[in-house]
């Protein structure tokens, strides 16, 4: 069985911080024996950028870049009426998904892959969508997050545009599969999938052994001076979609009662001048760290250094943060909403809050560190919960399912 995996950002380097949950399955599925091939491009260099078939090594998996050929002008023509007719007016993104497509088919001609698997709709999903019906096999598409789900409020979501909407629903009506991650995605995509039985719900899953209540809790603590106090974690960075600005806005009201109390927030996005600007206003400048990127080997020793990890999402398609922070045996203070109501049982391994609510933020982590016992007590019912249900070998296991009902039909 060989499967070429469709993934723009796929880390050439373990220690790269993008995808690093598509890496961690491609080499789930080679230690299972699938022969594993991924093609990738970097559309950050797209225009700039001369890419080549490169042959490069991560673990068992082969990756591979688009390689830009006149060819994909046939290819334009051919499939010329597949794309909205708004489009038009966008000629520099229909030449990179057809140049996309048509490397993406060249490569999988040569490499004789048995089907192809696109993570997101779009833009690898519509891409591997022309590939399939050029080179007439079989296609898994992963759906994730922003490339299925809406939320107007904030201007998440492709599909707030009819070009894009038009070009999701186009994947899902011609891929052969389609899994999904949470109940709430499933039921977002089967709004607009005309055959449900195409759909199919994989929760996601963690390296237990990665995220374990084990991992040294000191050694954030000590490279960052905060010895002793208690530190909240939010693991997504400062963008619009993960409500940081709330969790900024509660840590006044919680640092009444615990003046240790800090928060540290991991990752990079386009509101970290607006979320600095918030601490400077509240005066709580010294209190919040702003960390950006970080390494995935040094993702657990966050977790662990944590008292509190809060996750005050807005929208949330399922939520792989919560799960570290649950296999870290931590406990969580998260919005009510999407897929996080999936993982997070109120009142068990954590408390699910009112979206944009700070009060009710700072009301349930000031609960929680009032009571370290019921914490302690709530993060080892998170390990539990997470061994029985999000360990990424059974997801693993239901994904080969997936291949080879596709490859003995």
């Amino acid at each position: 069985m060989k499967v070429l995996l469709v993934s723009s950002n796929f880390p050439l380097a373990v220690d790269e911080k993008t995808s690093t949950f598509i890496s961690k399955e491609a080499m789930e599925l080679a230690e299972r024996g699938v022969d594993v091939k991924v093609f990738r491009m970097p559309f950050k260099n797209f225009w700039s950028s001369t890419f080549s078939n490169a042959n490069l090594s991560h673990s068992n998996v082969q990756i591979y870049e688009a390689n830009i050929r006149a060819s994909a002008i046939s290819l334009l023509i051919r499939n010329m009426m597949i794309f909205p007719l708004n489009e038009i007016l966008h000629p520099r993104e229909i030449g990179g998904v057809v140049l996309y497509a048509d490397s993406l088919m060249r490569m999988a001609k040569r490499l004789r892959v048995s089907f192809l698997h696109a993570h997101f709709a779009f833009v690898e999903g519509f891409a591997a969508c022309l590939a399939k019906m050029e080179l007439k096999i079989p296609l898994v598409v992963t759906l994730h997050g922003n490339d299925i789900l809406v939320e107007p409020s904030i201007g998440y979501g492709i599909r707030l545009q009819e070009r894009y909407d038009r070009m999701v629903k186009f994947v899902l009506k011609n891929a052969d599969k389609v899994i999904v991650a949470s109940r709430y995605v499933y039921n977002e995509a089967l709004a607009i999938c005309d055959s449900p039985e195409k759909l199919v719900h994989i929760p996601h899953g963690i390296d237990l052994n990665v995220f374990n209540p084990k991992v040294n809790e000191y050694e954030v603590q000590s490279k960052l001076n905060l010895e002793g106090h208690d530190i909240l974690l939010a693991p997504k960075g400062p963008r619009c979609e993960n409500g940081i600005d709330f969790c900024i806005q509660a840590l006044p009201m919680i640092a009444e009662k615990f003046p240790s109390v800090v928060l540290v927030v991991l990752g990079n996005g386009p509101l970290y001048v607006r979320m600095k600007n918030i601490s400077k206003r509240l005066g709580i400048v010294d209190r919040v760290r702003f960390i950006g990127e970080v390494s995935p080997r040094k993702i657990p020793f966050f977790y662990a250094a944590a008292k509190i990890v809060v996750i005050p999402s807005l929208v949330e398609g399922f939520g792989i943060s919560a799960l570290e922070a649950m296999g870290c045996g931590k406990p969580l203070v998260a919005s009510r909403i999407g897929g996080l109501v999936e993982t997070i049982r109120n009142g068990s391994n954590g408390f699910l809050v009112r979206p944009k609510d700070a009060n009710d933020i700072a009301e349930k982590v000031s609960y929680l560190l009032e009571r370290p016992a019921l914490a302690r007590r709530m993060g080892k019912k998170g390990r539990q919960i997470a061994e029985n249900n999000f360990d990424i070998k059974k997801r693993m296991r239901k994904i080969m399912d997936v291949y080879n009902e596709l490859v003995s039909e």
